[in-house]
Formats: structure tokens, C-alpha cells, sequence
């Protein structure tokens, strides 16, 4: 692993480090580099560079005498074996190199051995002393080798001085694996392969956070909180504004929705001849029909036939009235609609309008006929 992307890690490790989290490592050994296309010093022949590395991600060595890596398309002939009573340690990395040139300055191989990583389309397998697979890693177009790729392929390694190394783990070694290859490895091109005497600090330490899930507060309305560089990074608060002017708008978090109240308040233009204005969840205010005050309205009345006073020598009147709104006083005007009934010879055929039509000593009486005064009078009337 190179050392400047452990220092950065270990940095962004200690800047997040909040709550305790256990990791959750593989337990099993990992591919943690491929040198599929190596240069060294300008020398780009791959002959003698190429490498595979090994890390051991768990708390105990393991023996990996007689494991095998086997390649795509390839009798178990040309398997790379590794040597009886090999281990890797805890925490720690095995190197295979190719033979024919290795450089110098490059950590030496626990085991070298002959070996070609095709850069196109290739891949490999880990294999245990029981033939069961352990790691696999593949690069290109495998479809017809859907045992030599976990996920999805990487690239064709077809940058010169290049390999594929495993992401690391936080601070403690190259052990990212989530079965995906295109999601585990990453193009690096600082090439330090580590053989068996590099042990990366054990992985007893604390994050705040793996995944997304680990932020989540259980709150709905202040946003989804996120996992970004092993921190917790808060959510943006669920906004919840719809636009409408006269909605009460808020945030629910008993039903993790948005409430969206209807206020009609909201839309009194504090006039009152108008109408009540109205909320409308979709198209905001509304104005309401103007206030109808025909209610208190009032006929006119010119007859003499009218009732109640049956009486069909009074002359009954009453002018018209037409309620309007006033403002004001916020109602719609009235009247006591009092009606007149006077007794009238012209129109109604009434025996005498008042006493003066009567002789000496009689008076206009109520049924509008003359009568003594202060006695009834009965004429045709009186039965």
C-alpha cells in the first residue's frame, strides 16, 4: 500500500472519529494488488515485473502453503503453487513475482515464480488447499469466464506502469470487498508491492460511520444524513413549501410527510361586500361571490285589496325597498316594511275618507262608512 494514501486515510480516520463503529472486515484473504502492466526506470517490459499480492486482512496468519492461483483459460499446469509451510501474517501481505528482472529497488517476493498477466480480458482465482475459491479478480471482457470476475470487471489494464490495487480499508490495509471488482480496485501508478514483512496496524479501531445507514438520526424532516469519508455528514432539512400562498406549510414527522394546511385568513382582503376570498390547495386564493342581500329586500304595496286588514275600502301602501351591502357596519341594510291603510273614496269606494264626509254628529269609522259618534253604525254592514 502506498504510504501517502495511508497517511491520507489515517488523517481522514482520525478527523471523523466520533462514535463507536465496529468494521466489518473480510474475513478471509484478499488480491490486494496486480501488477498487470509494470515499467521500472523507463523499462516498460513486463517480463520480470509483473507481480500479484496477497493481504491478510483477519487478526490470525494464515497458512497458505500449496494454494494456488489459477488463470483464465489455463490448465492447472500453469497455476502459480505456492511453496508448502508458507504464511501470511495478521495484518499482513505476501508477494509473488515474475522471474526474469526484478527491480532492484522494489521490496523482494515471498515466493518467485513464472507467471503472465494478459493485460486484455484476464483474470484470476485464489484458490485454497481444498480447491475452494478465495478471492477473484478479473479485468475486461469475461463474459464467456463468469468464474474469473466477481461483479463487475475492470478495466484493460493498458496504461504502461500501472496496477490495479485494492482500496484500502480505513487505516488498516488493502481489504475492500464488496464483491464488486470495478468497486473494490482502483488504477494506481505508484507502484510498492509489499511482501510479507510489511504488517499494517491491526483493525481494532472505531469509525462513525461504514454506510449511509449508520448517519440516520431516525428524523425525517432535517434531511437524510449521509456517510461521506467514514464521517456523518447531516442532511439538508425536507422543504416543504408548495407554493401556495395561503397553505400553512410544515413538516410532519410523526407521518414523515409534508403538511399543507388550508387557512382561508390568509386570503381576507378585509373587504366585506365581496365575500369571504377562499384558499384553494392547487390554485391558491379565490375571490368568493359578492355578499346577496336580496334576502331584505321588500315588495312595494299600492291596493286596496290587500291583506291582512281585509278591509277593501283602505288604500294599502308600502314603497318598494332593495337591501344593498354596507360596508361599514359589515351587513346588508333592512327596513320595518310598515305598511299604510287609510280609508280612500276615489280609489277603494270607500263610504268616507275621514269625518268630514259624514254629517253633523257622525265620524269616519274603522270599516270606512260613516257612523254616530261614539257608536257603531249599522247599515248594510251590520248583521
Amino acid at each position: 500500500m502506498n504510504m501517502n494514501k495511508l497517511l491520507i486515510f489515517c488523517f481522514a480516520f482520525l478527523a471523523s472519529l466520533a462514535i463507536v463503529y465496529a468494521v466489518d472486515l473480510p474475513n478471509h484473504v484478499v488480491v490486494s494488488e496486480l501488477g498487470i502492466n509494470p515499467s521500472y526506470n523507463g523499462d516498460f517490459l513486463e517480463t520480470g515485473k509483473e507481480y500479484i499480492e496477497l493481504y491478510n486482512p483477519t487478526s490470525s496468519g494464515v497458512a497458505i502453503g500449496n494454494w494456488r492461483i489459477r488463470f483464465r483459460g489455463l490448465p492447472s499446469s500453469d497455476d502459480v503453487i505456492i511453496l508448502p509451510g508458507s504464511m501470511i501474517p495478521a495484518n499482513g501481505y505476501y508477494l509473488i513475482g515474475d522471474v526474469g528482472g526484478w527491480p532492484s529497488t522494489w521490496n523482494k517476493p515471498d515466493l518467485f515464480y513464472e507467471f503472465r498477466l494478459e493485460n486484455e480480458n484476464y483474470g484470476l482465482n485464489l484458490v485454497d488447499g481444498s480447491s475452494n475459491v478465495i478471492d477473484t479478480v478479473g479485468w475486461g471482457n469475461l463474459v464467456f469466464y463468469p468464474s474469473f470476475f466477481e461483479g463487475e470487471t475492470l478495466p484493460n489494464a493498458n496504461l504502461d506502469g500501472h496496477s490495479y490495487e485494492r482500496k484500502p480499508g480505513f487505516n488498516c490495509g488493502n481489504w475492500k470487498d464488496t464483491n464488486n471488482n470495478s468497486n473494490d480496485f482502483f488504477d494506481n501508478s505508484d507502484l510498492n508491492p509489499q511482501n510479507s514483512s510489511f504488517i499494517e496496524a491491526p483493525c481494532d479501531i472505531v469509525v462513525e460511520c461504514v454506510s449511509d445507514s449508520d448517519c440516520d438520526d431516525g428524523n425525517y424532516c432535517n434531511g437524510a444524513e449521509r456517510c461521506i469519508g467514514d464521517s456523518c455528514v447531516g442532511g439538508t432539512n425536507v422543504d416543504c413549501d408548495d407554493g401556495v400562498v395561503c397553505t400553512i406549510d410544515s413538516c410532519n414527522e410523526n407521518t414523515d410527510s409534508c403538511d399543507n394546511l388550508q387557512e382561508d385568513l390568509l386570503c381576507d382582503d378585509g373587504a366585506y361586500c365581496n365575500g369571504a376570498e377562499f384558499c384553494d390547495a392547487v390554485l391558491d386564493c379565490q375571490s368568493a361571490s359578492a355578499v346577496d342581500c336580496s334576502a331584505n329586500n321588500i315588495p312595494g304595496i299600492a291596493s286596496c285589496f290587500n291583506n291582512p286588514d281585509n278591509i277593501d275600502f283602505t288604500y294599502d301602501y308600502r314603497a318598494s325597498f332593495t337591501s344593498t351591502c354596507d360596508e361599514v357596519n359589515n351587513q346588508c341594510t333592512t327596513e320595518n316594511g310598515a305598511i299604510t291603510s287609510t280609508c280612500d273614496i276615489a280609489q277603494c269606494g270607500a263610504e268616507c275618507d275621514s269625518a268630514d264626509d259624514c254629517g253633523q254628529g257622525f265620524e269616519c269609522g274603522l270599516t270606512c262608512n260613516c257612523v254616530l259618534s261614539g257608536e257603531p253604525y249599522c247599515g248594510v254592514r251590520c248583521k
